[in-house]
């Protein structure tokens, strides 16, 4: 006689709210989800508060993976439609005006981690291989968590050392005047 423990079968009662026919995020769901990212509650805990008020994982209707990608969705569907399309716009009427012949840009948060992080720069350059067949310049770094972040970027119009000074000095304006220690470059004069 054989004695062992039976494996539960996939269509079991305590598998079904993981099979994706029977997972989704209600209306109320994504409502109340925007709602607490709005005040700044992390995704992490978004789940574990859905979770909690429908009595556990497996009542809440869909999976982590599932909130983390209606997050995702819903994040770029409002850079799509929102701040980017603005920028873009007025990018294209100020070209109109006033060709532009190179831009440097840095966010908010770019700028919070260069304050944080910004002791050492990778600072690095692509020739011709984009659309605008312009170079485009990164500025890196790494954070705490040994993750690569982006201090700022810019296209530019040529790969003169006129045009480096400027795109340097407009990275230390943006970053409030504060110096890297270090530089790490490609090592191309």
């Amino acid at each position: 006689m054989f004695y062992g423990i039976s494996q539960p079968r996939f269509g079991a009662p305590q598998f079904v709210h993981l099979v994706p026919a029977n997972r989704r995020l209600t209306v109320t769901d994504k409502v109340q989800v925007e709602n607490l990212h709005t005040f700044g509650v992390k995704t992490c805990h978004i789940m574990g508060y859905i979770a909690f008020q429908k009595g556990g994982y497996r009542h809440a209707g869909f999976t982590r993976k599932d909130l983390y990608n209606h997050v995702d969705r819903s994040r770029r569907s409002k850079v799509k439609n929102g701040d980017a399309n603005v920028a873009i716009n007025y990018l294209i009427r100020k070209s109109n005006n006033d060709p532009l012949e190179h831009i440097f840009w840095a966010d908010g948060q770019s700028i919070v981690d260069y304050y944080y992080f910004g002791d050492i720069v990778a600072f690095d350059s692509t020739y011709k291989k984009n659309k605008y067949n312009k170079p485009l310049v990164i500025f890196s770094g790494c954070n705490h968590h040994g993750q690569t972040i982006i201090f700022g970027s810019s296209l530019l119009s040529d790969e003169t050392t006129n045009m480096y000074k400027w795109l340097l000095e407009m990275f230390v304006e943006a970053m409030g005047g504060k110096l890297p220690k270090a530089v790490i470059t490609n090592g191309d004069l």
